[in-house]
């Protein structure tokens, strides 16, 4: 969703094996800590198509068992560089 037009940019379900992973991740794209990361979902240029825009992601998991639950993540991205 663009923050700024709240209008929702795109959607999508990828299948759970492209973004979850089943053990910690500790690759270069993730430099924040050393635990790392378990999701990791690409986007494609069409869901963010704003320079230097807030977007926000609104993730819905399905658990095998339990409830279904949504995480939020905001991303902004950059202006391009000339």
């Amino acid at each position: 969703m663009d923050e700024a037009t709240n209008e929702l940019v795109s959607t999508s379900s990828p299948a759970v094996a492209d973004v979850v992973s089943n053990t910690l991740q500790l690759d270069g794209r993730w430099p924040k800590d050393k635990l790392g990361y378990n999701v990791a979902y690409p986007t494609a240029a069409a869901e963010t198509p704003e320079p230097n825009a807030s977007y926000l992601f609104k993730i819905k998991f399905t658990p095998v068992t339990g409830a279904p639950f949504f995480e939020y993540y905001r991303v902004r991205t950059l202006a391009p560089a000339f």
